[in-house]
């Protein structure tokens, strides 16, 4: 099973690095949840944010679990927390509008959006307006985005994909 789930995570991590070297400026990345796709996702954040700087927008209550993630996957990417001036910055859009109304903007090359639920959108679209020349990845475990998700030039799909059923039980 673990030679099926790092197979998975080598070919996602490869064609998020195909759609964006193609020129996709957003891409949303449909897996479903057990996957362990989330290593790819933050692979590619840290790839990111070695070649600039990349903020990756999660709910709070997950900052620890990825940054313990960050620190196994890319222990050479230095991440902080808003206003730490670390390569890879971990925020809650919440947290952004909050500290960056009023102050000089912050510059990302690249954001992650890590799943919200739909009540959130127009935060995160808020967010994003900030950053109109950063590269984006959303990531999704709906099998449709949700009204008000991001426009994607790409969309990669991998919920279908048949490895899920021996990697994931019960699927």
């Amino acid at each position: 099973m673990a030679n099926v789930i790092d197979l998975m995570r080598t070919e996602a991590a490869a064609l998020l690095q195909a759609e964006f070297s193609g020129g996709a400026r957003a891409v949303r990345l449909r897996s479903p949840t057990g996957t362990g796709l989330g290593d790819a996702v933050l692979l590619h954040a840290a790839e990111e944010a070695r070649r600039g700087r990349c903020l990756v927008l999660c709910p709070r209550l997950l900052h620890e679990q990825v940054e313990r993630a960050l620190a196994r996957l890319a222990s050479d990417v230095g991440v902080g927390r808003w206003d730490s001036g670390a390569a890879l910055v971990l925020a809650d859009p919440l947290q952004v509008d909050r500290r960056a109304a009023g102050a000089a903007p912050e510059r990302f090359d690249a954001v992650v959006v890590e799943e919200f639920q739909s009540q959130q959108h127009a935060r995160v679209r808020g967010v994003l307006a900030r950053f109109p020349d950063a590269r984006v990845l959303e990531v999704s475990r709906m099998p449709r985005p949700f009204p008000g998700a991001i426009e994607a030039d790409a969309e990669i799909d991998l919920s279908d994909e048949p490895a899920l059923a021996l990697a994931v039980p019960g699927r």
